[in-house]
Formats: structure tokens, C-alpha cells, sequence
């Protein structure tokens, strides 16, 4: 039997999800206190929690785009597309909620194009990709050189924004453009072929993993209730304890 006949979750993928979905929360809890509590002296736009969340990132993306490679070696044609737009548009979706939810409670930093809008967009893409083995490795570091440039430029127009180059003044609590994040999948994509090659069975998970396997099949839920639950917890804190 070999691993595509497996259950379709795959655990060392669920287990590396559960890491990244915890050093989310640990990056999350440190941004309130700084933004929400007075703790302005934490640092999160450098040092460790700025790559502290940008392997976090990194670990989510790349997971899709693995993910994406091991359908891609399921299914072709319509089927493979059927379910990438499932995937896609559902978390596209539940990105748009996230831009009212912030556009209401916080309009200046407004999430246009966070996590979930990207990967919704990135997976749909995704499609086109998945037939193209370690080619994805090439094209995704071109698409992260790519990404550094388009940085440096400033648009007059939002729709730009996508694909990473922005506005002047553009501000917001989350942002993940195409460039150079959709070359972060197709390495992900890449990786996911050359670990169908390498494996030709899933060993059984050990037990000390079972906590990472529950993160990280809940992840998605986890990511759309964990900052509700933090602000309560917090603010539960300060009134418990006269913290100003």
C-alpha cells in the first residue's frame, strides 16, 4: 500500500501544522499585550518574534502547497480542480468575514489580504502547479525574488496590494500578498513531491504526537476563534487583578 492510499490526513503534516499553530498563538498573545495591554516595550516588528511568526507563516503556507502536491498526485483534470476550489474558496470566504470584522472594530488596519485571503487565492492557483514536480522549486524562488522587489515599489491604486506592492501609507494587522508568499507553496509543492518519492508508507503516529495531531487538524477553527478567546482571557486578567 502506499502512502496515497492512506487516510487522506497524513499526520506528520497535521503534527507540523499543530507546531505552526501554537507559535501563532505564542506570536498573537505578544501582539495584544503590545497593542491592547500597554506593553509597548515588546518588540514584534523585529528580532525574535518577528521571525518567530514568519516561520509560523512559513510552516502554513508550505503545508498547502504539500497538501496541494499530494492531491495533485490524486486527482487531475476537473476532480483536482473541484477540490482546490473547495479548499480555496472556503477560506476565501472566511477571509472576507475577517476583513468586515476588522474593517468594523479597527478601519485604519483593516486586513484586506491577511493569511486566510491568501491562501485561499494561493490553493485555487494552485492547480495550475502541481503536475510540475521540483520545477515549483525554481519558480517559487523566482516568485520570492520577485516578491523583495515588488517591496520596494509604492502603487496609486489598491488593487495592487494582491500582488504586493503598496500604497503609500497602506497600514494593516495582517498582510500576505501573492508575491513573495505564492512562491513560499510552490516550494511547498515541491517538497510534497519529493516526500511522495522518498515514501512509500506512513509509519503510525507516536503517542506523544497525538496533542500536535489534534492542533493540527483543528487548525483552521483554532485560527478563526484563538484572538476572541486571548482578548477575553487578557481582559479577564486585568479586571481580576486591577492591571491597567
Amino acid at each position: 500500500m502506499t502512502i496515497l492510499e492512506k487516510s487522506p490526513r497524513l499526520w506528520p503534516l497535521d503534527a507540523l501544522r499543530g507546531v505552526a499553530i501554537i507559535l501563532m498563538v505564542a506570536f498573537h498573545l505578544i501582539f495584544d499585550l503590545k497593542n491592547f495591554f500597554g506593553f509597548s516595550a515588546l518588540r514584534i516588528d523585529e528580532g525574535f518574534w518577528l521571525y518567530e511568526s514568519r516561520f509560523a507563516a512559513i510552516l502554513f503556507i508550505g503545508l498547502a502547497g504539500a497538501v496541494s502536491a499530494l492531491l495533485g498526485r490524486q486527482f487531475a483534470g476537473r476532480e483536482l480542480w473541484r477540490k482546490n476550489a473547495s479548499r480555496g474558496l472556503r477560506l476565501i470566504a472566511l477571509g472576507f468575514l475577517i476583513t468586515l470584522a476588522t474593517r468594523i472594530a479597527y478601519p485604519e488596519w483593516t486586513i484586506w489580504f491577511g493569511i486566510l485571503h491568501f491562501l485561499g487565492v494561493a490553493i485555487v492557483l494552485s492547480s495550475f502547479f502541481t503536475g510540475h514536480g521540483w520545477m515549483n522549486a525554481a519558480m517559487g524562488m523566482a516568485a520570492i525574488g520577485i516578491g523583495f522587489w515588488f517591496k520596494t515599489l509604492r502603487s496609486t491604486t489598491p488593487l495592487w496590494i494582491l500582488f504586493g506592492v503598496r500604497p503609500t501609507h497602506f497600514q494593516t494587522f495582517d498582510y500576505y500578498p501573492l508575491f513573495p508568499w505564492f512562491g513560499v507553496l510552490l516550494l511547498g509543492i515541491a517538497a510534497g513531491h519529493w516526500w511522495i518519492e522518498k515514501k512509500s508508507a506512513a509509519a503510525p503516529p507516536p503517542r506523544h504526537a497525538k496533542p500536535l495531531l489534534w492542533l493540527g487538524k483543528y487548525s483552521l477553527w483554532i485560527y478563526l476563534i484563538h484572538q476572541p478567546v486571548l482578548l477575553g482571557i487578557l481582559m479577564t486578567f486585568r479586571s481580576l487583578f486591577g492591571i491597567k
